[in-house]
């Protein structure tokens, strides 16, 4: 049992490795660290604060100092400089469009999640909205959806705000849809056996601007011929990156798709 003057020190002790943890958390989830990790942006907050109480009871309690530090410093070189700009403009993969005789037999827009109202999120709505414009200006009449079930009530799916998209702004499209993916990787099997079927020599993938090249090389893997359309961005303005919100904002973008390249080349998923 600690002496009666330690007890005083340990509780501030304690105190203050619970409050670096949780900033170290909130600094985390500003970057978009998270991410990658595919940790819940709301749930961690207080198992942060927990482990940093217990780390700033121990002589590793200078640990989280550095890391602290360290993600301070990471955080104003990201958002005051433009060093993310390059980085995140290198991930954009954008084709021409084929020449005749060569033409797309179909438009395939990559689903981005589902809210818990059934809606699409901003950055699938920029996917569906880019693909239905492609589809306009290029005369495709066929167009590949895939469906996204909520992550919280997997009885909430996209199909619905898709296809009322579609509704709104196309008529005369041939709707297919490739049925409860988990990764891009489902995406281009689904994709794949999809154009097997119905004879489809080469497709248009469209996708966010920074899942592009991670995208399209990961339905090329599968076998597909494809065209590289990246969707108009507008919750980040990925070509030009100018406020240090929106290079923070990139930065999670590129975090996420490093992150996502090196697990699909571990796996064998990318050419």
């Amino acid at each position: 049992m600690p002496a009666r003057g330690t007890r005083p020190v340990l509780a501030r002790e304690l105190a203050t490795g619970a409050i670096l943890g949780a900033l170290i958390w909130l600094a985390v989830r500003s970057l978009g660290l998270h991410s990658a990790l595919h940790l819940s942006p709301a749930n961690g907050i207080v198992p942060a604060a927990l482990l940093g109480a217990l780390v700033g009871a121990t002589r590793y309690r200078v640990l989280l100092w550095l890391t602290g530090t360290a993600l301070v410093a990471l955080f104003a070189v990201v958002a005051f400089t433009p060093i993310i700009v390059r980085p995140v403009q290198a991930l954009i993969r954008s084709d021409p469009m084929p020449s005749p005789p060569l033409t797309i037999d179909a438009i395939v827009v990559l689903g981005g999640g589902v809210t818990t109202d059934g809606l699409l999120p901003p950055d699938a709505t920029d996917r569906m909205l880019s693909g239905l414009r492609l589809a306009r200006a290029t005369g495709t009449t066929t167009f590949v959806i895939t469906r996204a079930r909520n992550s919280r009530d997997p009885r909430i799916t996209s199909d619905a705000d898709q296809k009322s998209l579609i509704q709104l702004t196309s008529t005369g499209l041939r709707v297919f849809s490739v049925s409860d993916v988990l990764s891009t990787r489902d995406e281009a099997i689904g994709v794949r056996d999809l154009a097997a079927k119905e004879g489809w020599a080469r497709i248009a993938v469209v996708t966010s601007p920074a899942h592009t090249r991670r995208a399209c090389g990961t339905f090329e893997k599968v076998g597909l011929r494809v065209t590289c359309v990246p969707a108009e961005s507008r919750r980040v303005p990925v070509r030009s990156l100018t406020t240090p919100g929106d290079r923070v904002a990139a930065f999670e973008l590129w975090i996420y798709e490093i992150a996502g390249t090196i697990k699909h080349r571990v796996r064998g998923w990318l050419p």
